[in-house]
């Protein structure tokens, strides 16, 4: 109901007046008395009339009419409903809210291919237009940057806590070198909490530890450890700049700039935009645009009264004197229209569409004479491009100047800055080196360029430990001679390569610890895998499909539960989204499954 209240009222937005003929208020006033009588013949009848009314204001998209028909729709399940339906998709075939609702029509009388196709072509509209398809774009950013940072942070903190005993064992014995051994494990606690010590939080203490764990990651995951780090130095910047430039930018202007080249109906974009009149009188070029979008919206009242603040603001400027004289000729008032399209031909001799325009009005007069002779020099001026001076393919109606970004852009620059803040036409001050240095950028920039100096200086001058391949122990060059192996510890090479040196009992002994340990870890990486997308993954040691696993886990579940059904509704009410959440509800639980399965099987 909810949804078509808001249809409803948006299309009475449109009942504007209108100056010459039958308006579209009066036009769309007829289609409503028809959709209360449900009466089929009478509905298409007029329709038809509104059509031909938007034609002779070269309207092509009649969105605010296409979407209430099609909420109407949605509610009437008889022979009105459907030919509502098929006519909200003829008013305006790029707007999805019609296909959306003959999807549901024709898959409730089981023709469903039918039903499929008018559902794709519902998504299609719904990324087809500039203003929707921003809208996804906006809305999808934050889901995109919020998914990508978690599956790398929990990647870093797994990787993190996988190499903390190596940490500690270096650190431990770097300490025995430089103090007493009762030191050397105070030392250790103190290098390995080295953020805490010096008052920093537990972001820096994240990233200072994942920079000392490159040290003992191979050459391949070490790249991958870099990406992800610079990832998570740009994580917030990218954040920021998304809040700054998509939620705070104010979109009116693409929506008029939109609604005038489109030329498509939008009436709370002509009101926002008329608001601005207190801010923006003085400039012509606001003036030219706020008529250009009355006079699109069939109100030529206020179209009239804007056009002359304009020929005001800029004298040089023949287009409102042909915008005036079109809106004198839809009136009848011929003398007037002649009048305004001669001035607009003395301001500028060289503006082809103000003699074809004049041309209109001579023969209206019974001027031949002096038409033929306009529309003459109009061919002549505007050369190869003399077909773009016409009408539906004909010279029979009035063609009013382009008004669109252009203008609007030229707006923009001769507004000051202060008055676009303020008029909430541009975003605030840009500071790039404040995104950047927010604390989580902060935090994991210093700490990752500290572990490049960390990792120079090891491969240089520092053993690294690692840990034993048989039962986990961790060791280093320090704990054992150059000769033995250097995947075992010492234990374990006494044990398995000493055999004959070495004690059954010990043997067995050893062996239980080694079950014991592959067991605990076993369980450590399935639970790790059960909770956390793709952290099995990234404990067993394969970074690259952990972390894109993970991505796309935690990206299928936002998108499934929270966008779908709470934020693309609110921008097309009329979506049906369950379809897509079941496909994308069963690819996270398939990806996610995936990732268990692999991270349960194995050593």
């Amino acid at each position: 109901m909810r949804k078509l209240s808001v249809a409803v009222i948006l299309a009475a937005l449109c009942a504007l007046p209108a100056w010459g003929g039958v308006s579209l208020g009066e036009s769309w006033f007829k289609v409503q008395q028809a959709l209360n009588k449900r009466d089929a013949r009478s509905l298409r009848a007029h329709v038809t009339d509104l059509e031909a009314r938007a034609r002779e204001l070269n309207i092509k998209h009649l969105t605010p009419y296409a979407r209430t028909l099609a909420v109407w729709a949605d509610h009437d399940s008889g022979e009105a409903g459907d030919l509502a339906a098929t006519l909200a998709r003829e008013l305006d075939p790029s707007d999805a809210s019609g296909w959306f609702v003959s999807a549901r029509k024709r898959w409730k009388k089981g023709v469903y291919a039918s039903a499929a196709t008018a559902y794709a072509r519902g998504w299609l509209g719904v990324v087809e237009t500039y203003l929707t398809r921003r809208d996804v774009i906006v809305s999808l950013t934050p889901f995109l940057l919020l998914s990508l940072g978690l599956a790398l942070l929990v990647a870093t903190i797994l990787n993190t806590l996988r190499f903390l005993p190596e940490m500690f064992h270096d650190s431990l014995e770097l300490g025995r070198l430089l103090f007493r051994r009762a030191d050397a494990a105070v030392f250790a606690v103190v290098v390995l909490a080295l953020p805490l010590f010096s008052g920093l939080g537990p972001v820096w203490l994240i990233g200072y530890l994942f920079a000392l764990s490159w040290a003992y990651l191979d050459p391949r995951k070490r790249v991958l450890a870099g990406v992800a780090w610079l990832l998570l130095v740009l994580l917030v910047p990218g954040l920021e700049a998304w809040q700054r430039y998509e939620l705070r930018q104010s979109t009116l202007l693409a929506r008029v700039g939109s609604s005038l080249e489109r030329r498509s109906l939008d009436p709370s974009t002509v009101q926002e935009f008329a608001d601005l009149e207190g801010k923006m009188d003085k400039y012509a070029e606001y003036h030219l645009v706020l008529g250009a979008l009355f006079r699109l919206h069939d109100d030529g009242l206020s179209a009239r009264v804007q056009f002359q603040k304009a020929a005001f603001g800029n004298p040089k400027d023949p287009r409102p004197q042909v915008f005036l004289g079109n809106l004198s000729l839809s009136e009848g008032n011929l003398p007037e229209a002649i009048q305004n399209f001669s001035l607009a031909v003395k301001k500028d001799p060289q503006y082809a569409l103000a003699y074809l325009d004049l041309s209109l009005a001579y023969d209206q007069s019974y001027r031949f004479q002096e038409a033929d002779q306009m529309r003459a020099k109009a061919r002549a001026l505007a050369g190869k491009n003399s077909l773009r001076l016409t009408s539906n393919g004909t010279n029979a109606a009035p063609i009013d100047p382009e008004i669109g970004m252009p203008e609007i852009d030229r707006l923009l620059k001769r507004v000051p800055g202060d008055v676009r803040l303020a008029s909430g036409l541009s975003p605030a001050d840009r500071r790039v080196v404040g995104w950047f240095f927010r604390p989580f950028s902060l935090a994991f920039f210093a700490t990752g360029a500290l572990g490049l100096l960390i990792v120079t200086l090891r491969n240089r001058w520092m053993w690294t430990a690692r840990a034993c391949s048989r039962c986990g122990k961790v060791f280093c060059p320090r704990c054992k001679t150059e000769s033995e192996s250097e995947a075992y510890c010492s234990q374990c090479i006494s044990v398995f390569l000493k055999r004959d040196r070495v004690a059954i009992e010990q043997q067995s002994a050893k062996l239980d610890q080694i079950r014991r340990w592959e067991r605990r870890s076993m369980w450590v990486r399935r639970l790790v895998a059960l909770i956390l997308p793709g952290g099995g993954m990234v404990v067993q040691g394969r970074w690259g499909e952990g972390m894109v696993s993970g991505f796309l886990v935690l990206t299928s579940a936002g998108l499934t539960f929270l966008w779908l059904p709470m934020i693309v509704t609110e921008f097309e009410p009329m979506a049906s989204v369950l379809p897509l959440q079941i496909a994308l509800g069963g690819f996270f639980l398939v990806t996610w499954f995936w990732t268990i399965r692999v991270s349960w099987g194995g050593k």
